[in-house]
């Protein structure tokens, strides 16, 4: 036998040996903590980097809405276009493998304050929220309108929201 062929036999039983990286199974990435603000005219999300990510994919109701490079961790949206939706972020690996979906669907709330009480509840239903506690408050003016609300900014879908109303 040749040193030649000696090498290859050996090159061949060594590739059958060593596992390539399409063998190696991988787990996916967890799932990033997700956030969102508003702030002025815009809602922000804002994800924290997951371990083992190498891109992060952005939901809209269900839908890929948009794939992001491991770098970016905000994403910046105007507010009435994304009130009454669900957003959710998950985290790839470099392989591709898609890690879970964040549990909740982040939305803004509705503008509540100024309605009566019977619109801002329609408001909220509407926008996938609950109507949650209201306070009432002795206050000079129209009676029965809200003057606070006890939640801002942006929350999960399905969230009790409270109130502070003109009485």
């Amino acid at each position: 036998m040749t040193v030649r062929s000696l090498l290859a036999a050996s090159a061949a039983a060594l590739a059958l040996a060593v596992p390539g990286a399409a063998d190696v199974p991988t787990s996916p990435p967890s799932i990033p903590d997700f956030t969102g603000w508003i702030s002025g005219s815009n809602t922000i999300f804002h994800w924290v980097s997951a371990p083992g990510a190498a891109k992060y994919q952005l939901f809209r109701d269900g839908k890929l809405l948009q794939t992001f490079s491991s770098g970016t961790n905000e994403w910046l949206t105007p507010v009435n276009s994304s009130r009454g939706h669900g957003y959710q972020v998950r985290a790839l690996d470099a392989g591709g493998t898609a890690g879970p979906l964040t549990y909740e669907k982040l939305s803004p709330l509705p503008k509540l304050r100024g309605l009566t009480l019977s619109a801002a509840n329609s408001a909220l239903k509407k926008g996938g929220f609950k109507p949650g506690t209201v306070l009432y408050y002795h206050a000079y003016g129209k009676k029965g309108i809200v003057m606070d609300v006890r939640t801002r900014g942006v929350v999960a879908l399905g969230w009790e929201v409270g109130f502070m109303v003109s009485n």
